[in-house]
């Protein structure tokens, strides 16, 4: 595994669950990976703040939608390890598209078994988007590729040069919107999602792989057998979670088999000015057990 093409997409923010019943979602169209033709046939889509560029070459912040076309449900489109493992597996097949505020398609993610990391970005100068609707409630439209975009991450070659992707889809989604606490204020640190969270936090902030090991999923227990991979991920861990740095976990979703718990901090920018952050970090359920997902 390529520990650069895990980290992907990290930077996603704005996670939806709860879809809105007003409006029907789905698809009609498929994707082409390497001549392997897949229907997809569901559709989701969320708001989301993106950083974009001004005409001057400045960071500008943007009010995104992003829209999911798969062939299988996400429970959480924020949670891109989990879309790479599933895709992995074979058991998810999906496009994650940026439209900007403008209507214009920025970015996107191809999720596939095809490739050797599970997922790529993609580069959408050769793709067509139509927009029908676009609002609050519901995005629609339709998107297509107008010749076949690169890959360079799958497994089989084509012509000796990575591989090809073709994809022509019809979407309807409503916008998803946050869920509510299962449980916040003090109360929520007393959860069991919470308390393997404080566990893997403490764990992190001393940098103790074998206690890390004892509360993370099994494919992050994967990477940290792997010296390359342990080394990436306990130093990326490290400055999410450096010595002294105080997380008040304050809110918990709890899902029954997965969960966010969400925790309250503050850094100093180099101004000296505190910032108030919010740290969520998430958790699954393996053999009854909660562990966390945290990357």
């Amino acid at each position: 595994m390529k520990i650069s093409a895990t980290f992907a997409c990290l930077l996603l923010t704005g996670a939806q669950v709860t879809a809105s019943a007003q409006t029907t979602s789905g698809t009609s169209g498929s994707l082409t990976v390497n001549g392997k033709v897949t229907q997809l046939r569901n559709a989701q889509a969320m708001k989301a703040q993106h950083y974009g560029f001004g005409a001057n070459g400045t960071p500008v912040l943007d009010s995104v939608t992003v829209v999911f076309l798969s062939d299988a449900s996400a429970d959480d489109l924020d949670d891109n390890f989990e879309l790479v493992v599933k895709a992995k597996q074979g058991k998810l097949h999906a496009l994650l598209l940026t439209i900007t505020s403008a209507g214009k398609l920025s970015d996107g993610t191809l999720y596939h078994d095809a490739l050797k990391d599970g997922a790529e970005s993609i580069f959408t100068s050769h793709a067509n988007l139509k927009l029908t609707k676009s609002n609050a409630a519901a995005v629609a439209g339709s998107v297509k590729t107008t010749e076949r975009l690169d890959l360079v991450d799958a497994k089989e070659k084509v012509d000796g040069m990575g591989g090809k992707l073709d994809f022509s889809v019809s979407f309807t989604a409503p916008i998803q919107h946050d869920p509510k606490p299962t449980v916040e204020g003090p109360a929520a640190a007393q959860s069991a999602p919470a308390k393997v969270v404080e566990e893997f936090i403490q764990a992190a902030e001393a940098k103790d792989v074998t206690a890390m090991k004892r509360v993370v999923r099994s494919e992050v227990v994967a990477m940290l057998d792997d010296p390359q991979g342990q080394q990436m991920l306990v130093g990326l861990l490290g400055e999410s979670y450096p010595p002294g740095k105080k997380i008040t976990i304050v809110r918990v979703f709890d899902f029954g088999e997965r969960a966010w718990v969400e925790g309250d901090s503050q850094r100093t920018e180099e101004s000296g000015k505190l910032t108030n952050e919010t740290y969520k970090i998430r958790a699954i359920k393996e053999n009854g057990a909660w562990k966390v997902s945290p990357l």
